[in-house]
C-alpha cells in the first residue's frame, strides 16, 4: 500500500482522493481504533496541511482523545467549505448534454 500524503490547503480534489484512500486502507487493514486512525491520517499531512493540523492540535489541546469522526469533520470543514460545495452543486445543476440537462 502506498498511502497518499497531501499538503495543500486549497486542493479539494487531492484532499478528497487522499481521504478516500485512507478510509480504504483502514477498511483493508481492519483498523478500527480512533487513535490509530487519527495518528495515521495526521502523519500523512505535510507542508501547509501539517501546519493546519498542528494548529488544530494546539487550539484543542487534544490529539489522543480526538475521535476519527471529529478528525473527519474538522478535515472536511477545512477542505470542503460550504461555499465550495455550493459551487459544485451549482455546476452540477447546470450540466447539459446536447439538448438535455443532466
Amino acid at each position: 500500500m502506498n498511502p497518499p500524503s497531501f499538503g495543500s490547503l486549497s486542493d479539494h480534489v487531492v484532499a478528497s482522493h487522499g481521504l478516500s484512500q485512507i478510509r480504504k486502507i483502514f477498511d483493508t487493514m481492519r483498523i478500527i481504533e480512533d487513535d490509530m486512525k487519527v495518528s495515521f491520517a495526521s502523519y500523512q499531512l505535510v507542508d501547509e496541511a501539517n501546519k493546519w493540523r498542528e494548529s488544530i492540535k494546539e487550539a484543542n489541546e487534544v490529539d489522543r482523545g480526538m475521535t476519527w469522526a471529529d478528525f473527519e469533520s474538522t478535515f472536511e470543514d477545512q477542505y470542503f467549505p460550504k461555499a465550495y460545495l455550493d459551487e459544485l452543486r451549482d455546476q452540477f445543476e447546470k450540466l447539459v448534454q446536447g439538448d438535455m440537462t443532466v
